[in-house]
């Protein structure tokens, strides 16, 4: 559940909304959070999608499922990253997924579980990516590859910077 309550009014609720529009399991839907903008609120889902909702209304903006590049491992736990018209998160899976803020249409996604080449010459491979969110520095985005977490995720040792082309 996602819900906006009334500060001046006791917390009274504005609006709540069923995120994931079906019953929830033992391991509920939304992990590590959410992100907002002045006119959404963002949040990865458990069950491996995105939604974005209207922050005055709760109405839903858009639902953005994901097909996993892990089926062992599906579903988002990370928390959400926005920076400007961007939504950044990261797959239990080893995906990162850069989203248009306003549709919810994939910007660009990259699959981190796999060997990289690394800087200093150390063996480095991307796995899950779970707690902190994708960081964005100079327009720069970060990302930690690597997270086994409590529902075996996928091991990995990598920190990843993405820069436009």
């Amino acid at each position: 559940m996602i819900a906006a309550r009334d500060p001046e009014r006791r917390g009274a609720v504005l609006w709540q909304i069923n995120a994931a529009n079906r019953p929830i399991g033992p391991l509920g839907e939304i992990v590590w959070g959410g992100a907002n903008d002045a006119t959404r609120a963002y949040f990865g889902l458990n069950g491996g999608a995105a939604i974005a909702v209207q922050l005055t209304t709760g109405t839903r903006a858009w639902l953005r499922p994901f097909e996993s590049v892990d089926p062992q491992r599906s579903g988002n736990n990370s928390a959400i990253t926005v920076a400007g018209p961007v939504v950044l998160l990261g797959g239990w899976d080893g995906a990162v997924h850069a989203l248009n803020a306003t549709s919810g249409a994939e910007v660009w996604s990259f699959n981190t579980q796999r060997e990289f080449q690394t800087v200093n010459g150390v063996s480095a491979r991307g796995g899950s990516i779970g707690g902190p969110g994708p960081v964005v520095v100079g327009g720069t985005v970060f990302v930690n590859s690597g997270y086994i977490g409590v529902q075996r995720g996928a091991p990995g040792n990598v920190l990843l910077a993405f820069t436009a082309e």
